[in-house]
Protein backbone atom coordinates (compact mmCIF):
# COMPACT_ATOMS: atom_id res chain seq x y z
CA UNK A 1 0.00 0.00 0.00
CA UNK A 2 1.61 3.53 -0.65
CA UNK A 3 2.18 6.06 1.57
CA UNK A 4 0.66 8.72 -0.38
CA UNK A 5 -2.75 8.06 0.31
CA UNK A 6 -2.34 8.07 4.49
CA UNK A 7 -0.58 11.51 4.23
CA UNK A 8 -3.81 13.13 1.77
CA UNK A 9 -5.36 11.53 5.27
CA UNK A 10 -3.95 14.17 7.07
CA UNK A 11 -6.13 16.69 4.97
CA UNK A 12 -9.57 14.98 5.44
CA UNK A 13 -9.18 13.24 8.78
CA UNK A 14 -9.73 16.34 10.98
CA UNK A 15 -9.26 19.65 9.46
CA UNK A 16 -10.24 21.32 12.94
CA UNK A 17 -9.32 24.86 12.81
CA UNK A 18 -10.30 26.45 15.33
CA UNK A 19 -12.28 29.89 14.24
CA UNK A 20 -12.36 33.14 16.31
CA UNK A 21 -14.49 36.12 14.94
CA UNK A 22 -16.77 38.64 15.66
CA UNK A 23 -20.57 39.46 15.52
CA UNK A 24 -23.06 36.84 15.16
CA UNK A 25 -22.09 33.20 14.20
CA UNK A 26 -23.13 30.57 12.20
CA UNK A 27 -27.07 30.74 11.48
CA UNK A 28 -29.85 29.42 9.10
CA UNK A 29 -30.86 31.68 6.60
CA UNK A 30 -34.42 32.23 7.97
CA UNK A 31 -35.83 30.78 4.68
CA UNK A 32 -33.81 27.73 5.07
CA UNK A 33 -36.95 25.07 4.76
CA UNK A 34 -36.07 21.46 6.38
CA UNK A 35 -35.92 19.14 5.78
CA UNK A 36 -33.92 19.30 2.54
CA UNK A 37 -32.98 16.01 0.25
CA UNK A 38 -29.30 16.96 -1.75
CA UNK A 39 -27.85 14.08 -3.95
CA UNK A 40 -24.23 12.90 -3.44
CA UNK A 41 -21.53 10.85 -5.05
CA UNK A 42 -18.20 8.80 -3.19
CA UNK A 43 -15.81 10.53 -5.05
CA UNK A 44 -12.10 9.03 -4.16
CA UNK A 45 -13.55 8.09 -0.99
CA UNK A 46 -15.45 11.63 -0.20
CA UNK A 47 -19.14 12.12 0.52
CA UNK A 48 -19.43 15.15 -2.11
CA UNK A 49 -22.31 17.32 -2.90
CA UNK A 50 -22.97 20.32 -5.08
CA UNK A 51 -22.66 23.37 -2.52
CA UNK A 52 -22.24 27.27 -3.09
CA UNK A 53 -20.60 30.15 -1.56
CA UNK A 54 -22.68 33.32 -1.41
CA UNK A 55 -24.73 33.71 -4.31
CA UNK A 56 -21.54 32.37 -6.32
CA UNK A 57 -21.74 29.50 -9.11
CA UNK A 58 -22.09 26.02 -7.52
CA UNK A 59 -18.76 23.69 -6.83
CA UNK A 60 -18.35 20.28 -5.50
CA UNK A 61 -17.57 20.15 -1.77
CA UNK A 62 -16.44 17.73 0.68
CA UNK A 63 -19.30 16.87 3.43
CA UNK A 64 -17.03 16.16 6.27
CA UNK A 65 -18.00 14.98 9.96
CA UNK A 66 -14.02 14.83 10.83
CA UNK A 67 -13.88 18.49 10.37
CA UNK A 68 -14.29 21.16 12.57
CA UNK A 69 -14.60 24.09 9.90
CA UNK A 70 -15.26 24.75 6.37
CA UNK A 71 -11.90 25.07 4.17
CA UNK A 72 -11.98 26.76 0.81
CA UNK A 73 -9.08 26.11 -1.46
CA UNK A 74 -6.74 29.10 -2.62
CA UNK A 75 -8.04 28.61 -5.89
CA UNK A 76 -11.46 28.83 -5.24
CA UNK A 77 -10.77 31.93 -2.97
CA UNK A 78 -8.97 33.51 -5.91
CA UNK A 79 -11.78 33.24 -8.12
CA UNK A 80 -14.11 34.28 -5.84
CA UNK A 81 -11.84 37.40 -4.53
CA UNK A 82 -11.64 35.92 -0.97
CA UNK A 83 -8.85 37.54 0.98
CA UNK A 84 -6.86 35.91 3.67
CA UNK A 85 -6.30 37.85 7.45
CA UNK A 86 -4.73 36.04 10.32
CA UNK A 87 -2.99 33.16 9.94
CA UNK A 88 -4.75 29.54 11.47
CA UNK A 89 -3.06 26.05 12.12
CA UNK A 90 -5.16 23.66 11.23
CA UNK A 91 -5.02 20.63 12.99
CA UNK A 92 -4.65 16.99 12.07
CA UNK A 93 -4.13 13.73 13.16
CA UNK A 94 -1.03 13.68 10.80
CA UNK A 95 0.59 17.35 11.56
CA UNK A 96 -0.37 20.91 10.86
CA UNK A 97 -1.68 23.14 7.64
CA UNK A 98 -1.09 26.18 7.54
CA UNK A 99 -3.96 28.39 6.48
CA UNK A 100 -6.07 32.09 6.68
CA UNK A 101 -9.29 33.30 8.02
CA UNK A 102 -11.54 34.54 5.22
CA UNK A 103 -14.03 35.95 6.99
CA UNK A 104 -17.45 35.16 7.59
CA UNK A 105 -19.85 34.28 4.67
CA UNK A 106 -22.91 31.97 2.90
CA UNK A 107 -22.74 28.30 1.60
CA UNK A 108 -25.51 26.76 0.28
CA UNK A 109 -26.39 23.24 0.50
CA UNK A 110 -29.20 22.99 -1.84
CA UNK A 111 -32.25 24.73 -1.03
CA UNK A 112 -30.61 25.17 2.65
CA UNK A 113 -28.12 28.58 3.43
CA UNK A 114 -26.10 29.29 6.26
CA UNK A 115 -24.87 32.28 7.29
CA UNK A 116 -22.36 33.72 9.39
CA UNK A 117 -19.57 30.88 8.54
CA UNK A 118 -16.23 31.64 9.25
CA UNK A 119 -14.26 29.80 6.62
CA UNK A 120 -10.46 29.18 6.49
CA UNK A 121 -8.21 29.33 2.82
CA UNK A 122 -5.47 26.69 2.09
CA UNK A 123 -4.22 24.37 -0.30
CA UNK A 124 -3.74 21.06 2.03
CA UNK A 125 -2.78 18.82 -0.23
CA UNK A 126 -0.44 21.07 -1.67
CA UNK A 127 1.24 21.24 1.98
CA UNK A 128 0.77 17.58 2.76
CA UNK A 129 2.53 16.17 -0.88
CA UNK A 130 5.17 19.55 -2.03
CA UNK A 131 3.76 18.10 -5.44
CA UNK A 132 0.78 18.70 -7.94
CA UNK A 133 -1.94 16.67 -7.69
CA UNK A 134 -2.62 13.63 -10.01
CA UNK A 135 -3.23 14.34 -13.44
CA UNK A 136 -6.76 14.00 -14.29
CA UNK A 137 -7.68 13.25 -10.44
CA UNK A 138 -10.07 16.47 -9.08
CA UNK A 139 -9.49 18.19 -5.89
CA UNK A 140 -12.52 19.45 -4.02
CA UNK A 141 -12.83 23.05 -3.96
CA UNK A 142 -14.47 23.40 -0.49
CA UNK A 143 -14.87 20.81 2.67
CA UNK A 144 -18.05 21.60 4.77
CA UNK A 145 -17.44 21.10 8.70
CA UNK A 146 -19.36 20.55 11.80
CA UNK A 147 -19.20 24.12 12.33
CA UNK A 148 -21.86 24.31 9.50
CA UNK A 149 -23.12 20.39 9.97
CA UNK A 150 -24.27 20.96 13.74
CA UNK A 151 -26.60 23.73 13.03
CA UNK A 152 -28.92 20.59 11.54
CA UNK A 153 -29.23 16.96 12.05
CA UNK A 154 -28.19 14.71 8.46
CA UNK A 155 -29.14 11.56 7.72
CA UNK A 156 -26.75 9.85 4.96
CA UNK A 157 -28.43 7.06 2.71
CA UNK A 158 -26.22 5.35 0.59
CA UNK A 159 -28.77 3.26 -1.24
CA UNK A 160 -30.40 6.26 -2.13
CA UNK A 161 -27.43 8.78 -2.37
CA UNK A 162 -29.03 11.48 -0.31
CA UNK A 163 -27.96 13.20 2.30
CA UNK A 164 -30.69 14.69 4.31
CA UNK A 165 -30.52 18.45 6.59
CA UNK A 166 -32.95 18.24 9.26
CA UNK A 167 -34.43 20.24 12.21
CA UNK A 168 -31.22 20.27 14.91
CA UNK A 169 -33.59 18.50 17.31
CA UNK A 170 -35.68 16.29 14.89
CA UNK A 171 -36.76 12.86 16.37
CA UNK A 172 -34.35 10.35 14.70
CA UNK A 173 -36.35 8.86 12.26
CA UNK A 174 -34.25 6.04 11.34
CA UNK A 175 -36.03 2.44 12.51
CA UNK A 176 -34.22 -0.84 13.83
CA UNK A 177 -31.12 0.98 14.72
CA UNK A 178 -29.82 2.18 18.65
CA UNK A 179 -28.17 5.47 19.01
CA UNK A 180 -24.96 5.57 19.88
CA UNK A 181 -23.82 8.47 21.93
CA UNK A 182 -21.17 11.08 20.26
CA UNK A 183 -18.23 13.14 21.59
CA UNK A 184 -17.32 16.89 19.75
CA UNK A 185 -13.54 16.34 19.97
CA UNK A 186 -11.53 19.11 18.47
CA UNK A 187 -14.25 19.84 16.06
CA UNK A 188 -14.75 15.99 14.93
CA UNK A 189 -17.41 13.67 15.31
CA UNK A 190 -16.54 10.48 17.80
CA UNK A 191 -18.14 7.33 18.81
CA UNK A 192 -16.92 4.33 20.87
CA UNK A 193 -16.44 1.61 18.31
CA UNK A 194 -16.19 -2.67 19.22
CA UNK A 195 -13.26 -4.37 17.78
CA UNK A 196 -13.27 -8.47 16.99
CA UNK A 197 -15.96 -8.39 20.46
CA UNK A 198 -12.88 -7.98 22.45
CA UNK A 199 -11.87 -4.33 22.78
CA UNK A 200 -13.55 -1.33 22.59
CA UNK A 201 -12.05 2.19 21.20
CA UNK A 202 -13.06 5.80 20.83
CA UNK A 203 -12.97 6.64 16.51
CA UNK A 204 -13.55 9.63 14.28
CA UNK A 205 -16.10 9.40 11.86
CA UNK A 206 -15.16 10.71 8.77
CA UNK A 207 -17.74 11.04 5.86
CA UNK A 208 -14.41 12.57 3.75
CA UNK A 209 -11.98 9.58 3.99
CA UNK A 210 -12.01 6.63 2.66
CA UNK A 211 -10.41 3.54 5.25
CA UNK A 212 -10.29 3.09 8.50
CA UNK A 213 -7.09 3.26 11.08
CA UNK A 214 -6.44 1.60 14.55
CA UNK A 215 -5.05 2.89 16.89
CA UNK A 216 -1.44 1.54 18.29
CA UNK A 217 -3.02 0.71 21.54
CA UNK A 218 -5.86 -1.36 19.78
CA UNK A 219 -3.17 -3.23 17.59
CA UNK A 220 -1.21 -4.44 20.99
CA UNK A 221 -4.48 -5.79 22.55
CA UNK A 222 -6.39 -7.35 19.72
CA UNK A 223 -2.53 -8.43 18.87
CA UNK A 224 -2.99 -8.02 14.96
CA UNK A 225 -1.72 -9.72 12.32
CA UNK A 226 -0.32 -6.51 10.41
CA UNK A 227 1.48 -6.47 6.65
CA UNK A 228 4.72 -4.96 5.80
CA UNK A 229 4.96 -1.75 7.77
CA UNK A 230 5.78 1.70 5.83
CA UNK A 231 6.84 4.76 7.65
CA UNK A 232 4.99 7.99 6.77
CA UNK A 233 6.66 11.45 6.64
CA UNK A 234 4.59 13.38 8.64
CA UNK A 235 3.87 17.87 7.21
CA UNK A 236 5.31 19.00 10.96
CA UNK A 237 8.12 16.64 10.80
CA UNK A 238 8.88 13.29 12.23
CA UNK A 239 7.13 10.41 10.66
CA UNK A 240 4.85 7.38 11.70
CA UNK A 241 4.44 3.66 11.35
CA UNK A 242 1.27 2.19 9.84
CA UNK A 243 0.72 -1.52 8.23
CA UNK A 244 -2.33 -3.02 6.34
CA UNK A 245 -4.56 -5.35 9.20
CA UNK A 246 -7.99 -6.58 9.15
CA UNK A 247 -10.79 -7.05 11.60
CA UNK A 248 -12.81 -9.61 11.92
CA UNK A 249 -15.65 -7.26 13.31
CA UNK A 250 -16.44 -3.70 13.84
CA UNK A 251 -19.45 -2.81 15.53
CA UNK A 252 -20.97 0.16 15.81
CA UNK A 253 -23.66 -0.11 18.61
CA UNK A 254 -25.85 -3.06 17.46
CA UNK A 255 -24.32 -2.65 14.00
CA UNK A 256 -21.60 -4.18 12.37
CA UNK A 257 -19.28 -4.47 9.60
CA UNK A 258 -17.66 -8.22 9.43
CA UNK A 259 -14.14 -8.55 7.77
CA UNK A 260 -12.58 -4.72 7.53
CA UNK A 261 -9.76 -3.80 6.30
CA UNK A 262 -8.13 -1.25 7.90
CA UNK A 263 -4.69 0.41 8.43
CA UNK A 264 -2.81 -0.54 11.83
CA UNK A 265 -1.07 2.62 13.45
CA UNK A 266 2.12 1.46 15.36
CA UNK A 267 3.50 4.44 16.36
CA UNK A 268 1.14 6.90 18.32
CA UNK A 269 0.13 9.39 15.97
CA UNK A 270 0.67 13.38 16.99
CA UNK A 271 -2.57 15.42 17.00
CA UNK A 272 -5.26 12.77 17.53
CA UNK A 273 -5.56 10.70 21.21
CA UNK A 274 -3.43 7.52 21.63
CA UNK A 275 -6.60 5.30 21.85
CA UNK A 276 -8.77 7.38 18.56
CA UNK A 277 -8.81 5.52 15.57
CA UNK A 278 -10.73 6.37 12.24
CA UNK A 279 -13.73 4.94 10.42
CA UNK A 280 -14.31 5.67 6.91
CA UNK A 281 -16.90 5.95 4.20
CA UNK A 282 -16.06 2.15 2.93
CA UNK A 283 -17.22 1.44 6.08
CA UNK A 284 -19.92 3.94 6.99
CA UNK A 285 -21.68 3.70 3.55
CA UNK A 286 -23.08 -0.03 4.51
CA UNK A 287 -25.01 1.71 7.08
CA UNK A 288 -27.88 4.26 6.84
CA UNK A 289 -26.63 7.03 9.40
CA UNK A 290 -28.29 10.04 11.47
CA UNK A 291 -26.15 12.42 13.63
CA UNK A 292 -28.21 14.31 15.66
CA UNK A 293 -25.48 16.99 17.21
CA UNK A 294 -28.13 18.53 19.65
CA UNK A 295 -29.11 15.04 20.96
CA UNK A 296 -25.56 14.00 21.16
CA UNK A 297 -25.95 10.60 19.28
CA UNK A 298 -25.86 8.77 16.08
CA UNK A 299 -28.05 5.97 14.57
CA UNK A 300 -26.30 3.32 12.29
CA UNK A 301 -29.20 0.91 10.27
CA UNK A 302 -27.72 -1.54 8.10
CA UNK A 303 -28.01 0.13 4.49
CA UNK A 304 -29.78 -2.25 1.61
CA UNK A 305 -28.85 -1.95 -2.10
CA UNK A 306 -31.91 -0.84 -4.23
CA UNK A 307 -30.85 -3.95 -6.72
CA UNK A 308 -30.84 -6.73 -4.40
CA UNK A 309 -31.83 -5.59 -1.40
CA UNK A 310 -29.55 -7.22 0.76
CA UNK A 311 -27.91 -6.15 3.81
CA UNK A 312 -24.24 -5.77 3.35
CA UNK A 313 -23.95 -4.24 7.04
CA UNK A 314 -24.29 -7.77 8.28
CA UNK A 315 -23.35 -9.74 5.42
CA UNK A 316 -20.12 -11.61 6.06
CA UNK A 317 -17.73 -10.99 3.54
CA UNK A 318 -15.31 -13.88 1.81
CA UNK A 319 -11.94 -13.93 2.97
CA UNK A 320 -9.89 -12.98 0.27
CA UNK A 321 -6.27 -12.01 -0.80
CA UNK A 322 -5.65 -8.33 -0.35
CA UNK A 323 -4.83 -6.79 -3.75
CA UNK A 324 -3.70 -3.08 -4.69
CA UNK A 325 -7.46 -2.31 -4.94
CA UNK A 326 -8.39 -3.87 -1.56
CA UNK A 327 -6.45 -2.51 0.59
CA UNK A 328 -7.44 0.27 3.11
CA UNK A 329 -6.05 3.62 1.80
CA UNK A 330 -7.55 6.04 3.57
CA UNK A 331 -7.70 8.98 0.54
CA UNK A 332 -10.22 11.43 0.03
CA UNK A 333 -9.29 12.50 -3.43
CA UNK A 334 -6.89 10.02 -5.43
CA UNK A 335 -8.76 7.41 -7.33
CA UNK A 336 -4.89 5.96 -7.86
CA UNK A 337 -2.48 6.72 -4.63
CA UNK A 338 1.01 8.05 -5.24
CA UNK A 339 4.37 7.61 -3.17
CA UNK A 340 5.82 11.12 -1.91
Amino acid sequence: MSSRPLICAAMTVCLAATVVGTGQGPRLSAGAALPAEIPFEIEAGALTVEAGLGAGLPFRAVVDTAIGDCLVSNRLATERGLGGTDEVIIASPLGHIRGTLGGRHSIRLGRVVIDGIPLCIADPIAQLSAAPPANGVPVPDAWVGNSALSLVSIEVDPARKRLTLADAGATPALRGGAAVPIDIASGRVEVRARANNAADFSAVVATGVRGCLVPRSLVQVLKLAAGQERSVALPGGGSVRVAAARLKELRLGSAKVNDVPVLAALDDIPGLNASTGLIGTDALMRFRMQINYARRQVVFVAARSPATGDSPAIRRSRPERQTQESRPSLSAHRSRPRDV
